[in-house]
């Protein structure tokens, strides 16, 4: 799991290069000289910003500025909302993925919060007894196999298992702090 902190420790030696700073027109290169680890650029022009690089690429719309829509304090990132303005997601990691654990958590609290009646022990006991695999085909048939079986729920109702990537959160977490540079270099520059 990426978290603030070791997404610092991954950008710790990197610096900024801008290569073009004109309006809403931007392209900020961030990296090691000579060394591709962890290196990215975010490129900005009227109502995009995309990130590129060695943890994916990704392509945000929302505002005229997007430095704007992300402006904020650094580590401070809003995975859910952001991912809504998602226009292009990199085929490396992409922005979810599933997680077995988290789709069979939340598909016993949806069977026992749906019915009263079905107690939390036997559902997970039964779900146990019907996994085929662990894995999102496993998800889907243990659904199609228990659930209508069992009870009726909407498809809708029942959980995706899905979980943010690392890459995408890394690349969230990029945006934020880059943009933080590139106010601190404009403020030091006035």
């Amino acid at each position: 799991m990426v978290t603030h902190e070791s997404f610092l420790k991954d950008v710790q030696d990197h610096s900024m290069i801008i290569e073009n700073d004109n309006g809403v027109h931007r392209c900020l290169y961030f990296g090691i000289k000579g060394n591709s680890n962890y290196h990215f650029r975010i490129v900005t022009w009227p109502g995009h910003l995309a990130i590129s690089g060695d943890m994916g690429d990704f392509v945000f719309s929302r505002i005229e500025d997007m430095f704007g829509f992300f402006r904020g304090k650094c580590g401070v990132i809003n995975t859910g909302y952001w991912c809504e303005k998602l226009k292009s997601i990199s085929v490396f990691g992409g922005h979810e993925e599933f997680d077995w654990e988290k789709f069979y958590t939340e598909l016993e609290d949806c069977l026992v919060n749906y019915n009263d009646e079905l107690d939390a022990d036997y559902v997970k006991q039964e779900l146990a007894m019907s996994v085929i695999e662990e894995d999102e085909f496993g998800a889907v048939e243990l659904m199609r196999n228990w659930c209508h079986e069992k009870i009726e729920l909407d498809w809708c109702d029942l959980p995706s298992g899905k979980k943010f990537t690392y890459q995408y959160i890394w690349c969230l977490f990029a945006i934020v702090w880059s943009i933080n540079k590139y106010d601190s270099h404009k403020n030091n520059e006035a």
